[in-house]
């Protein structure tokens, strides 16, 4: 199974990713990361862009070898990305798990202004609401669980676990 989550910066992307790592034995790629260690120069779409395509080779590999893997680190704000993703399952022939972390751009951005963990250099309570202008909500012609990112995550967790029990 490929879970990717989508949403915008601080929604808890990362809280709920390393959650369902660890109660799925899941392999979490995260294209901020790779971002921050291949990339760490570049500050710009066009990193993020490379830092994608780094990662959505990672996760090909890991489905090739049977693995449940989750996708973070990437707000997948375009309709684009996250077809790639599925692309990618359906070659596998394995599910695909949309997760929309949808939380109002204020909550975001006061939660990034608290941020105390190791992230990229442009994450700034600003870019949630540069993201959510930007933001392609998934359409109707995407299959996607819609979670309200503004509970605790320990609610979201629960609902994410739900939807991954009923993909599988």
């Amino acid at each position: 199974m490929l879970i990717a989550l989508a949403g915008l910066p601080g929604a808890g992307k990362s809280t709920l990713a390393k959650a369902l790592q660890a109660r799925l034995r899941a392999e979490l790629v995260s294209r901020d990361a790779v971002r921050m260690s291949e990339f760490p120069s570049w500050d710009d779409r066009a990193a993020k862009r490379a830092a994608f395509e780094v990662l959505r080779l990672e996760v090909c590999v890991l489905l090739k070898a049977g693995a449940t893997v989750i996708v973070d680190g990437a707000t997948l704000s375009t309709r684009a990305e996250r077809r790639e993703l599925r692309t990618a399952a359906d070659g596998f022939g394995v599910p695909f798990l949309l997760l929309w972390l949808d939380v109002p751009a204020e909550d975001a951005a006061l939660r990034i202004a608290g941020d105390a963990h190791d992230a990229p250099g442009d994450r700034t309570p600003a870019l949630a609401h540069e993201v959510e202008r930007r933001f392609e909500r998934p359409g109707d012609d995407e299959v996607c669980i819609r979670l309200d990112a503004r509970l605790p995550p320990c609610g979201v967790l629960g609902a994410a676990l739900r939807a991954v029990a009923q993909a599988d």
